[in-house]
């Protein structure tokens, strides 16, 4: 199954090679399309030159470093397998052990996007979509969990800079659900004990080690990425560009 098919960049399609293939081939390839498609050589077409330059380095940040590599891999694994109806045995996984005290959040077949803090409101966004440099595009992309002691896995979703500001723990997520509505953007908003603010922290039966977080007062609605790049708690059927599981990359 291509990686298209998945929902994931295709970078093994991009460079023309199959998976397996060794970091020297990968090198070798790179330094190619790099000299195919440098900007100065389609004079005519330098946009396009440009956006297809910005594919091979993002194909080549991942398929070179090898960590990044074996998670792109995985994430393809796991998405052919939820494609034929796989799916995890999760009930020996606890939440609070497993998500990092600090993280970030990106959506399950999207490796290059992550959630970010623009203003009030929360975007999922790639650093192409925000045109920020990388210290200030991932210093609005790190979040921590406020767990409540109510339910078991409740908890808060804030973002970090905010994480003890105040006596209900700074910004939190924030939707606007009802029996009539049943998608809402999220933003945020102050800390408050409001059941909206309040999510279950699920892990995901597709990729181990990425989790799903369920509406408490809304059950079976879940924070979701919808593209091209917004958050969204969404409930009912989930289409299949929807991403509701997230990983934390480091």
């Amino acid at each position: 199954m291509a990686a298209a098919a998945t929902g994931l960049p295709d970078y093994y399609g991009l460079f023309g090679v199959e998976r397996e293939v060794d970091q020297d081939a990968i090198k070798k390839v790179y330094r190619k399309l790099v000299l195919q498609w440098h900007p100065d050589k389609h004079p005519q077409n330098r946009e396009a030159a440009e956006e297809k330059i910005r594919e091979i380095n993002d194909a080549y940040e991942t398929l070179s470093n090898p960590f990044k590599r074996s998670q792109y891999d995985n994430m393809l694994v796991a998405l052919e397998r939820k494609a034929k109806g796989f799916r995890l045995d999760t009930t020996m996984i606890k939440p609070r052990m497993s998500i990092p005290k600090e993280f970030m959040l990106s959506p399950l077949g999207y490796p290059d996007k992550f959630v970010r803090v623009v203003g009030m409101s929360l975007f999922v966004q790639s650093r192409g979509d925000a045109k920020a440099e990388f210290y200030d595009f991932f210093k609005e992309a790190k979040f921590s969990l406020w767990w409540l002691p109510e339910v078991n896995n409740m908890c808060r979703i804030r973002p970090q800079a905010t994480a003890g500001v105040g006596q209900d723990g700074g910004l939190n997520f924030n939707f606007a659900l009802s029996r009539q509505v049943s998608v809402s953007e999220v933003i945020l908003s102050p800390g408050q004990m409001a059941e909206s603010a309040h999510f279950i922290a699920v892990a995901s039966d597709v990729f181990k080690g990425a989790f799903r977080f369920e509406c408490y007062a809304y059950p079976g609605h879940y924070l979701a990425f919808l593209p091209p790049t917004h958050l969204r708690v969404v409930g009912g059927t989930v289409e299949e560009k929807t991403a509701i599981d997230f990983m934390f990359p480091s």
